[in-house]
């Protein structure tokens, strides 16, 4: 037997040749919606990012969705899109604004997750906003011969620009201005703006060179040198190689850069530990000082090229990006000399850790053909400030569906052949055998005198063996049955998604299985309901993931959901998106939808003493696949007619997700918290299912000591 998980592999035809010398070889497929996914891409955009999904067979329509999470695990997006039929790619986009975006650090394809299911950004997609301030009296009379042109377009694709006064420009809460010659640099504004950490790029011009004014890092002479004026050049210079420590470093210098005219700065002691770059006579082309907390930084020719081909040249956005660095939430530029270290590896798991062995390093120059390899392995590598992401699956890499005419092979879908269950007649069988074994010791034993030790006793063993094991039929399984329904179970609502489906019984069976190991639940196997036709008051708790389309229930099934919750039922709604709980947020559209229909009781988020944080365990955090968010309980069961016992549990932490094992009890979920917050999301659970068969209970016990003194009043 092959387990495949469908994707074509370079020695599939020799593995099956040499199988099924050996007999017959079953190759067992995975169902067309179980179909191997990867994230072949993330791009930011201008007003948000794009991921495309692939899948390795074409299928049925299907969903799909993808989380944007920040460095710290939460949620900071959510993307969702549709497999067309037929279709093996899917492009999902979401809308944010830059501020969001950049707290991005990877992106992860929703369900059980893998390394080729998570795409890591690297700090690449940090963009600073830039203001390019307008000169006085407004825009420009020729925009695209202007200074503020070239600036802006050597900005473009490492910048997002603002573009207006001074005033409106700072309203926008900006990281870095730039100023040309025409624009205003005496503004009280300012001074404030450099004096709080802010970035400050100007260049020169005609005007500052007939009048300095105080936001510069250095001295000026007043007037200019030029080609064939009275301090002249004989001749255009070019730039000098720059400094080892000069943030310009390794840039190789066009010949074709050269400047005519600059503005001169004054010479001083403190001159030379602030000039960045030099032409080739020695004279200072870029200085920069602190300001504050703050960086101004002086280019000593024009932004266009009027005073040099600098701007016509690639060097002078290589430049600018390079200064930019400076300006808060801007990544340093990527090196090209020196070689990448693994910082941190991506699991098979999906989930980020510290490395535990030696990786290869990455030459700067090599590293935009790199593979993910055991030599090299994904994650986040650095070299100096600078960092990047190597990631499993690249944008050019495709799925290829294995063979279905391998050699030997009879293809079989996995799951087809149905499950076939043993545990009514293996009981029963059980049950039977302590009987008869029963009867033997009492014969053995004399203890049934009216019958003889032969024939008699045989005759009673025939019968109740005959009974049972030879045609237990309608009486075992009545007994199965009635056994089942007298069982405490939690269930779970099926949304018709097959994989969210699948996580919520893998949930609630972890779930069971740890409230039988840690407590005295002994919950038996989970059971799915279908909420609009299945009866729900048999079961003490109810999971219920929530979907962004979830329906609304009909008026049959909310009288349902209010029955129950009248009569002492618990419900935990899971918007599994690890934000619709954040205070502020906008409502979860699904979560709307179906509460409309049972008009639940006002809500608050969970207070520090409620009983749910000690039926079993302490705890003053509800983390599950995500970090614990807002966590919604009804704000007056006072008033209820249960006891003072919330009905209703709501967050969006994805506990269904931490929860869930397969047979072997191994987990089948990354926690963005590691194995620490796996371990509280299960106490979570725990305390979930002591709190819907014990209700207020523990919160009487907390008070006892207060009800004995009243009780010592009375």
């Amino acid at each position: 037997v092959w387990i495949a998980d469908g994707l074509a592999g370079a020695g599939d035809e020799s593995l099956a040749r040499t199988a099924a010398r050996r007999g017959g070889l079953r190759l067992l497929l995975p169902p067309a919606e179980e179909s191997v996914r990867a994230l072949v891409g993330v791009e930011a955009v201008s007003d948000g990012f794009a991921a495309r999904v692939r899948r390795a067979e074409p299928g049925p329509e299907a969903a799909v969705s993808v989380t944007a999470l920040a460095a710290d695990n939460r949620a900071v997006a959510r993307a969702e899109g549709v497999f067309e039929t037929g279709e093996t790619e899917a492009r999902l986009t979401a809308r944010l604004p830059l501020d969001l975006r950049n707290r991005i650090a990877r992106v992860v394809l929703d369900g059980p997750t893998s390394a080729g299911l998570v795409h890591l950004t690297g700090g690449q997609w940090a963009r600073p906003r830039v203001g390019l301030v307008e000169p006085e009296g407004g825009r420009d009379g020729q925009p695209l011969l202007s200074d503020r042109h070239y600036a802006r377009e050597a900005l473009a694709d490492s910048a997002e620009l603002v573009t207006g006064d001074l005033q409106s420009i700072l309203e926008t809460e900006p990281a870095a201005l730039i100023l040309t010659d025409a624009a205003n640099a005496r503004d009280p504004a300012l001074e404030s703006f450099l004096e709080a950490g802010g970035l400050v790029i100007r260049f020169a011009g005609p005007r500052l060179a007939a009048g300095p004014d105080g936001v510069l890092p250095v001295r000026l002479r007043q007037g200019g040198r030029l080609f064939g004026g009275a301090m002249a050049w004989d001749e255009p210079q070019g730039l000098a190689p720059f400094a080892d420590d000069s943030p310009f470093a390794g840039l190789a210098i066009p010949d074709e850069a050269t400047v005519e005219r600059q503005v001169l700065a004054e010479p001083g002691p403190a001159l030379d530990a602030r000039v960045w770059a030099r032409l080739e006579d020695g004279t200072p082309l870029v200085t920069a000082d602190r300001r504050g907390e703050g960086w101004v930084v002086l280019y000593h020719v024009t932004a266009g090229p009027d005073w040099s081909s600098l701007p016509l040249s690639g060097l002078f956005p290589a430049m600018l990006e390079r200064t930019l660095a400076l300006a808060g939430g801007s990544p340093p530029p990527a090196p090209s000399a020196g070689a990448w270290r693994l910082e941190r590896v991506l699991t098979g798991d999906g989930v980020l850790e510290d490395p535990t062995g030696e990786a290869d390093p990455i030459p700067a120059d090599a590293f935009a053909g790199a593979r993910a390899s055991a030599a090299t392995p994904p994650g986040i590598w650095t070299l100096g400030a600078a960092s990047v992401a190597l990631n499993v699956v690249r944008s050019d890499d495709t799925l290829d569906p294995i063979s279905r005419s391998l050699p030997g092979a009879v293809v079989e879908t996995r799951g087809a052949r149905g499950e076939v269950r043993f545990a009514g007649p293996l009981l029963a069988a059980a049950i039977l055998l302590l009987i008869a074994d029963t009867l033997i010791a009492l014969a053995l034993a004399g203890r049934l005198p009216r019958l003889s030790r032969g024939a008699g006793t045989a005759g009673v063993l025939a019968a109740v063996l005959g009974a049972g094991l030879l045609g237990p039929g309608a009486e075992a399984q009545e007994s199965e049955d009635l056994a089942r329904a007298l069982e405490v179970r939690l269930a779970y609502v099926v949304t018709g998604d097959a994989r969210v489906d699948a996580l919520s019984r893998a949930g609630l069976a972890g779930l069971s299985r740890e409230s039988t190991r840690r407590s005295a639940v002994e919950p038996a196997e989970p059971a799915a309901v279908n909420i609009e036709s299945d009866e729900i008051l048999f079961f003490p708790l109810l999971y219920w993931p929530v979907s962004q389309d979830a329906p609304a229930l009909s008026e049959d099934a909310a009288e349902k959901v209010s029955a129950y919750l009248q009569s002492g039922g618990l419900i935990v709604f899971d918007t599994r998106d690890g934000a619709a709980a954040r205070p502020g947020g906008a409502p979860h559209p699904g979560l709307v939808r179906i509460l409309e229909a049972v008009d639940p009781p006002p809500l608050q988020p969970i207070p520090d003493d409620h009983v749910l944080g000690r039926t079993f365990y302490l705890l003053d955090d509800f983390p599950g696949r995500y970090p614990g968010g807002e966590v919604w309980v009804e704000a007056t069961p006072e008033g209820s007619a249960r006891d003072g016992v919330s009905g209703l549990v709501i967050g969006s932490a994805d506990w269904a997700s931490a929860w869930a094992v397969d047979e072997t009890g191994r987990a089948l979920a990354p926690v963005e918290g590691g194995e620490f917050q796996r371990e509280l999301a299960i106490r979570f659970g725990v305390n979930l299912a002591m709190y819907a068969l014990t209700g207020n209970y523990k919160a009487d016990q907390v008070h006892v000591p207060a009800i004995l003194e009243r009780l010592g009043e009375d």
